[in-house]
C-alpha cells in the first residue's frame, strides 16, 4: 500500500534528497507520492488536484464529459467536480467498478482513495506510473509544488478537520462501507492532535459575527 507511511517510509526518510518522489506497488497500479514540504501525499488530494488541472489542460476533451470515483473517496472531489460543471459517477469501492462505469458512459478520468487513476484513452486499469507523470506534468505547467497546488484547492473548496475525519471513518465503518483496519488509516495520526485541543462547547450561547473556513 504505497499510501501507507510504513510502505514508503524509506522515500519519507530521504524526502529532502529530492524535489518529488513517487513509488508504486508491486505491479504499479497505484501510486504514492512524497514531497520535502509536505511528507506522503493523501491519494485523495492528488486526486482533487489532478482533476482540477486536467479539465484545465486538456482542451480537446468533451464539455459533459463526467468523472468517476469510488463511494468512499474525499467528497472534497465532488466540490471540485461540481464547480467545473461536470457530472460526478460514484460506484462501490475497487477500481473494477471505476473502469466499468468508464467503459459504459462518457466518464474521462477516474480514480479511487487508495492510489488508483486512469483516464480515457490510457488504459482501463489504473496506473501509478502514470499518476507519477502526471505530477511532473503538474508542477513543470503550473510552476508550483504540489504542496501549493493542494492549498489551492483546499483555499477554494474547504478544509477537512481532523474530527470530520475521524467522524466519517467511524460511520464508514458502522454502515460497513469499509472495515475497521481501513477506517484508522482514513485519519491521518498527525492530525490527530487537533482533537486534543481545547475547544469551545458547540452548544454554548454565541453571538455570530462572521463566517469562514476552520482554522488550527
Amino acid at each position: 500500500d504505497c499510501s501507507s507511511p510504513y510502505a514508503m517510509a524509506s522515500l519519507i526518510n530521504n524526502r529532502d534528497a529530492y524535489d518529488l518522489s513517487t513509488g508504486n506497488d508491486a505491479d504499479s497500479d497505484r501510486h504514492g507520492i512524497v514531497t520535502p514540504d509536505a511528507g506522503l501525499m493523501n491519494p485523495n488530494h492528488y486526486l482533487a488536484v489532478a482533476i482540477d488541472y486536467l479539465y484545465g489542460h486538456r482542451p480537446n476533451w468533451p464539455a459533459d464529459a463526467a468523472v468517476g470515483k469510488t463511494l468512499v473517496s474525499s467528497m472534497i472531489i465532488d466540490r471540485v467536480v461540481a464547480s467545473l460543471g461536470r457530472r460526478l459517477l460514484e460506484v462501490p469501492v475497487g477500481f473494477k467498478w471505476v473502469s466499468g462505469k468508464m467503459l459504459e458512459t462518457d466518464a474521462i478520468i477516474g480514480g479511487e482513495s487508495s492510489g488508483g487513476l486512469t483516464v480515457r484513452g490510457h488504459i482501463a486499469g489504473k496506473d501509478g506510473i502514470y499518476a507519477g507523470s502526471l505530477l511532473v506534468e503538474m508542477v513543470a505547467a503550473s510552476g508550483k509544488k504540489l504542496s501549493e497546488l493542494w492549498a489551492d484547492i483546499e483555499a477554494r473548496y474547504g478544509k477537512r478537520t481532523a474530527g470530520a475525519s475521524l467522524r466519517i471513518a467511524v460511520e464508514m465503518a458502522q454502515e460497513g462501507l469499509i472495515d475497521r483496519k481501513e477506517a484508522v488509516k482514513r485519519v491521518n495520526p498527525g492530525a490527530l492532535d487537533q482533537l486534543l485541543h481545547p475547544t469551545l462547547d458547540p452548544k454554548a450561547p454565541r453571538t455570530l459575527l462572521g463566517k469562514g473556513l476552520p482554522a488550527s
